[in-house]
């Protein structure tokens, strides 16, 4: 039988697929990297390119590494390329691909890829990705509570039968060591500093650190943990943010060209007035207490023997009877109702809290406070590109008006107004660099809302001034026009983030408008 001639479409049709026939494969590299192929395409190829290894393994790893490094790509993809480097029985004892997520896991932002390389590391008994771990587990995650944290469980296999806040204290405990390479050296301090931020979550109140510091003797070769075992012995108090502890290396800074001296006596003079505390009485004492102690015991030495139910009913006596304006304000930067009343906060508020507010309540009515936020007031207002702030501090350089040589209860509001490149609007205030220096003789952190002569509806701290107070670890003050020449005084604390906010009542500082 004569065969039939071929259609002309059917002849087109047959010599396209020869056509496609004849193409040669995609790369698995270039497939595994294409982002308009399916996840499992990509998958199969990242599968492909390991599979051809022995026509060269090193390419075929630096191939996966780019994968495993590109945040862009799909987390399940990252995976994939991350087990097949772990289980490369060519890389000796995982040396390579440890090193690598070593430096991959302390900036993952995918939970997904960090989950699964902690559950890696825990797995096949890497405990020198311990510092890494601990810098991945500083960082927040509003998804996962700290108990929860897959860094968490990590750290708990690697080293078991070890209180998981001993193991990041090792991390910031152990020295950086000399002679290192400026990128290795730079990742164990990042990592020490990380260390004590995570310990401000896991260790809110310092009673752990307060613990372990007690067996660090103070020693110039490591002078940050030296200075957090002094501060421990001869403060007894922990600087529980690593803000904190910034602030205590500054408290130290005796050789400081501005005002050393007077840093050393500072010191000298808090140190004695702590040691003459019964620290059955005052519990856990806090940076922002070291002040008022100091200042007390100059010039209030009683309260320093009160309890704290006696320094309680002193502070109610005190705000008894004083107007209180309600913050009331709405919108996504309010905080939710809460209460300013001491009644309310009471139970928030130790017994350096109590000596705190009421040694605060001193200065803002001694003569020259009120006067001073007036003027700095106006200087705010007049300003749109900041909110402006500063430092209540006492000064001990004058004398009493008999002469005696004895420094006389003088107090200063000193403003700090932020740089230019630190101004963000007129609804936030930045402390500059030079304010969060100054000597520890501050009292209190203090910052104006003064958008509007008349801000009644913004009396009182938001969530920002909140999350200011729990880093910087101040006693802080927050002062609302209220558009008659008086303004509203809000004091405001957080500690492992339990806050307390506590109207002290209203202030003449001018003239109305």
């Amino acid at each position: 039988m004569k065969p039939l001639a071929m259609t002309a479409s059917a002849l087109l049709l047959a010599l396209a697929g020869c056509a496609a026939s004849d193409k040669p494969p995609a790369d698995p590299s270039t497939l595994a990297r294409d982002r308009d192929k399916s996840l499992g395409d990509r998958e199969s190829a990242v599968d492909a390119l390991w599979a051809r290894r022995d026509q060269g393994r090193e390419q075929a790893r630096e191939e996966l590494k780019r994968i495993a490094w590109t945040a862009g790509q799909p987390a399940a993809l990252r995976i994939r390329a991350i087990d097949h480097l772990a289980g490369d029985t060519a890389d000796e004892s995982n040396a390579d691909t440890r090193a690598m997520l070593r430096l991959l896991l302390p900036t993952e932002s995918n939970t997904a890829v960090r989950d699964h390389v902690c559950g890696l590391a825990a797995e096949r008994g890497w405990t020198e990705m311990t510092p890494a771990i601990v810098r991945s587990w500083a960082k927040p995650d509003i998804t996962k509570p700290d108990a929860k944290r897959p860094e968490r469980a990590a750290l708990e296999t690697l080293h078991p039968g070890r209180p998981v806040e001993e193991v990041v204290w090792e991390v910031f405990s152990t020295p950086v060591a000399a002679g290192l390479p400026p990128q290795e050296a730079d990742r164990q301090g990042k990592a020490r500093t990380a260390a004590w931020e995570l310990l401000a979550r896991i260790d809110p109140d310092g009673a752990a650190r307060q613990r372990l510091l007690a067996g660090a003797a103070p020693s110039g070769a490591d002078p940050t943990l030296s200075t957090a075992a002094l501060v421990s012995s001869e403060l007894r108090c922990v600087p529980v943010t690593a803000e904190q502890l910034r602030w205590a290396e500054r408290l130290r800074e005796f050789d400081n060209p501005q005002d050393g001296p007077r840093r050393r006596a500072w010191w000298e003079q808090t140190r004695a007035a702590v040691a003459g505390l019964n620290a059955a009485s005052t519990g856990q004492l806090m940076l922002r207490h070291m002040e008022p102690i100091r200042w007390a015991s100059r010039y209030q030495p009683d309260w320093l023997g009160m309890s704290r139910e006696q320094l309680l009913g002193l502070l109610r006596e005190r705000l008894a009877g004083r107007e209180v304006i309600r913050r009331t304000a709405e919108g996504a930067e309010n905080t939710p109702k809460f209460s300013e009343s001491l009644a309310d906060n009471r139970e928030r508020l130790s017994w350096g809290d109590l000596l705190t507010i009421l040694v605060i309540d001193e200065a803002i009515r001694a003569p020259g406070v009120a006067p001073a936020w007036g003027e700095q007031i106006q200087r705010d207002h007049r300003d749109s590109s900041t909110e402006y702030g500063g430092v209540l501090e006492s000064d001990d350089a004058a004398t009493d008006v008999q002469g005696v040589g004895r420094p006389a209860r003088v107090f200063r509001a000193v403003l700090y107004p932020p740089r230019p490149t630190q101004r963000f609007g007129d609804e936030r205030f930045v402390a500059s660099d030079d304010m969060l220096s100054h000597g520890g003789w501050g009292l209190a952190h203090y910052h104006f809302h003064a958008k509007e002569l008349n801000n009644r509806t913004y009396a009182g701290p938001g969530m920002g001034d909140m999350e200011y107070a729990g880093a910087q670890g101040r006693a802080c003050l927050v002062i609302t026009p209220l558009g008659d020449g008086r303004v509203d005084v809000d004091y405001y604390q957080s500690t492992g983030g339990v806050e307390a906010r506590v109207d002290l009542g209203t202030l003449q500082v001018g003239t109305p408008g």
